[in-house]
């Protein structure tokens, strides 16, 4: 097997006067891009890892081809997780603040589980696979760790 160096002062760039025909190559990676698009495209079907199938968001954005039910549904359970996260936000700003007294902080805490199952009932009505079931997941868990160490720091 022979190995071909390329010509090293070929890949040199000059700093200045540069000749090259930069619409050339801008159109050279806009056909690489679209035929990259392309490919996207098709193999965006979706994907299976342990028995689950995870949908592609890309190939949604790309075609939006998401129907409305599940566009709804999706917002509904975005807008459920913005508040949730409104809420932690707002726990993790008295925690730090001494002058919340017990009952406000309890509130507080009250307020989260309160989006925590309300975000949870959303979730429950997304597809199988769907990413953003992650995430909610993800903000459930945390919920629930915080919960734990706030009875465990304040009521004991």
């Amino acid at each position: 097997m022979k190995i071909k160096l390329d010509n090293p002062i070929k890949n040199i760039v000059p700093v200045s006067g540069d000749k090259s025909n930069s619409a050339r190559i801008n159109k050279k990676e806009e056909k690489s891009f679209e035929k990259f698009l392309e490919e996207a495209k098709a193999a965006g079907e979706g994907f299976e890892i342990g028995g689950t199938k995870h949908t592609e968001v890309v190939q949604h954005i790309l075609k939006n081809t998401q129907p409305t039910g599940l566009q709804v549904l999706r917002k509904n359970a975005v807008h459920s997780l913005e508040k949730l996260f409104a809420t932690m936000d707002m726990y993790k700003n008295a925690l730090h603040n001494d002058r919340i007294d017990f009952s406000r902080m309890h509130t507080i805490v009250a307020d989260m589980n309160k989006e925590k199952d309300e975000m949870l009932s959303a979730m429950l009505e997304l597809p199988e696979g769907d990413n953003l079931r992650d995430i909610m997941t993800g903000a459930a868990v945390l919920v629930l760790n915080e919960t734990n160490k706030y009875y465990r720091n304040y009521m004991y």
